[in-house]
């Protein structure tokens, strides 16, 4: 699949966010009849990592949140990932994949690249296909914490409404 496929695969994924009633695109000029348009705004999405959303019975106080940002063009995939009230020190910090709600899905990328207390930040360029289940949802992340190897806190990536 080539690049220039992008939008084609991002066009419906926010078709369903707009039909909801989120801010008509037009103005934006964020969508465009052209395929090979790669203009346009970065994509966001966002993770509410909490106890609940791991898939195993987990009693932490931890929290976090993760704003990526989605360089149309380049495919970069940038982050800042914040967390606090974990039990310990995270031992993992990853985006997992593919996977259907209720499941386990193997790292793909190790978010925990340049870290400062606790806040995270990173970047990597993504392959056509991580982008194709980046926007279907279908992706998550997971901190993982020498308490709860398996994870403490973790939460699925969602894809936000475009803005202008």
């Amino acid at each position: 699949m080539s690049r220039g496929l992008l939008p084609s695969l991002i066009v419906p994924a926010f078709a369903t966010i707009l039909a909801a009633g989120a801010q008509a695109a037009a103005p934006c000029g964020f969508f465009s009849a052209n395929p090979d348009d790669q203009a346009g705004p970065a994509v966001r999405f966002s993770a509410e990592l909490t106890p609940d959303e791991e898939s195993m019975v987990t009693e932490s106080a931890g929290r976090g949140r993760v704003e990526f940002s989605l360089d149309r063009k380049s495919l970069q995939l940038s982050w800042k990932l914040t967390y606090d009230k974990l039990s310990s020190a995270p031992v993992s910090i990853g985006l997992h994949g593919p996977q259907t709600a209720g499941t386990e899905a193997a790292k793909l990328y190790d978010l925990a690249q340049k870290q400062t207390s606790n806040v995270v930040e990173g970047s990597i360029i993504l392959k056509d296909a991580d982008v194709t289940y980046l926007v279907h949802d279908r992706y998550y992340v997971n901190i993982t914490t020498r308490s709860f190897p398996n994870g403490e806190v973790r939460g699925p990536i969602k894809k936000h409404a475009p803005t202008c």
